[in-house]
């Protein structure tokens, strides 16, 4: 027998709208100031870890990024319906009868017509006041899905990395297969739950535990509220409204969040991140330090693409996935107990060993390259200044070249345009 509900609860629940209003402001509000962080630690993430990590975060964010869409835009339409139906209820409280069938603006026959397609305004009213509840509810599960998944997801990460330590390069199968597992459960779980062996003896025996094991799992803390929202909704919407819903949101999230995801992928994709800066036809504003529009420095730059100096001020950021390449051609690194000024100062040797400069094809010789905490943002990385005073007037090209193995690339090459100017 349910407990029946005490007045207060009663009372909350009928004006649901006013904690809907403020909930919707507060997340637009919220998501619209976070949406910057979010950017700032993926451009940290691209220098601070290797491919193996990176291509999780690449999942990681794809969900963070897509939970931050549907909460902009989701609230900013649910706020707006609730400004409809305010207007509504308003307008219901002045007219109470609905359209007028005394007025003379229209013909007799029209309002009576008008009346019978519209006949009660103050059911409209609720209506509309359960579809921004519902509405509402949907987008809640949906983000609290989304950020469910992305924590699964980091702690994967922390998992595959200290396996690492044992395994090595092997471990990558090991999180390969951790997906598939993933996958085979959630489909496994759809068959015996909502899917055509739903009635099954199997599903009749096994269907709750699963969806139990499925859902403390993939949703961790959020298992309670999403379970009430989501089975809620589930057992009370048709089948056809539910999935056009749900589908409507997840294309909405999207479309919105699609050039971010892509821009991210580009960040992580260690292949598409230097392919955007080996074009001779083509300058990147990332490469020029007063024309840098992301908060990190995340390509090699020089002070600007206009130079009225005699030198280049040229800083190179170092890239965790670089490291574990660079160990594998320079000997000093190769090195266990040395302290750590050693560290530094083996792979400082290193970098000047293996890293090419070239102003027009000229070789720059005997460039020194020294560590340093660049004032931009704190990017760690390496700079140096070498003299130009002898070219000409005009279109001059940089050029770095870093022989690190990756795949099909045997040299990463960077290209940087710059103008001498009087």
């Amino acid at each position: 027998m349910e407990k029946e509900k005490p007045d207060w609860l009663q009372a909350l629940e009928s004006q649901s709208w006013q904690a809907e209003l403020i909930a919707s402001g507060l997340a637009i509000f919220g998501s619209l100031s976070v949406g910057p962080y979010i950017d700032f630690f993926v451009e940290n993430m691209v220098t601070m870890y290797n491919d193996r990590v990176l291509t999780i975060l690449n999942y990681v964010f794809l969900y963070i990024y897509a939970a931050h869409a549907i909460v902009v835009i989701s609230f900013i339409f649910h706020l707006a319906l609730r400004i409809l139906w305010v207007a509504i209820l308003g307008l219901s409280s002045v007219y109470p009868n609905g359209i007028n069938l005394e007025s003379d603006s229209y013909a007799r026959h029209f309002l009576v017509s008008l009346k019978e397609e519209f006949p009660d305004i103050s059911a409209y009213s609720m209506k509309l006041d359960d579809v921004c509840s519902v509405i509402f509810s949907i987008l809640c599960s949906m983000f609290l899905v989304l950020i469910s998944i992305s924590v699964w997801l980091f702690f994967l990460i922390i998992f595959v990395e200290l396996l690492s330590l044992i395994l090595g390069d092997h471990v990558d199968y090991l999180m390969y297969g951790l997906f598939a597992i993933m996958m085979i459960f959630s489909f496994l779980f759809y068959i015996v739950s909502t899917g055509p062996k739903k009635e099954s003896d199997f599903a009749q025996k096994n269907a709750y535990r699963i969806g139990q094991i499925y859902g403390k799992v993939f949703y961790l803390i959020g298992y309670t509220p999403l379970n009430y929202m989501m089975y809620i909704l589930r057992t009370n919407l048709k089948s056809k409204t539910f999935t056009i819903g749900m589908t409507l949101i997840t294309l909405l999230s999207v479309i919105f969040s699609g050039p971010k995801i892509v821009g991210m992928m580009d960040l992580f994709n260690y292949q598409a991140f230097h392919r955007t800066n080996d074009r001779p036809d083509k300058a990147n504003s990332e490469n020029y330090l007063n024309t840098v529009k992301k908060s990190m420095l995340l390509k090699p730059v020089i002070q600007s693409e206009l130079i009225k100096d005699n030198y280049l001020h040229l800083f190179l950021p170092e890239y965790k996935r670089d490291i574990l390449k660079l160990k594998e051609q320079c000997a000093p690194y190769q090195t266990k107990d040395e302290g750590r000024l050693a560290k530094l100062k083996s792979r400082t040797a290193c970098i000047n060993n293996v890293y090419k400069v070239f102003v027009d094809d000229q070789p720059i010789n005997n460039i020194q390259f020294q560590f340093k905490k660049h004032t931009h943002n704190g990017e760690l990385g390496y700079e140096s200044l070498f003299a130009i005073d002898t070219l000409s007037i005009g279109r001059h090209m940089l050029k770095i070249e870093v022989p690190i193995v990756h795949d099909e690339d045997s040299v990463r090459t960077s290209l940087i345009p710059f103008y001498k100017v009087n």
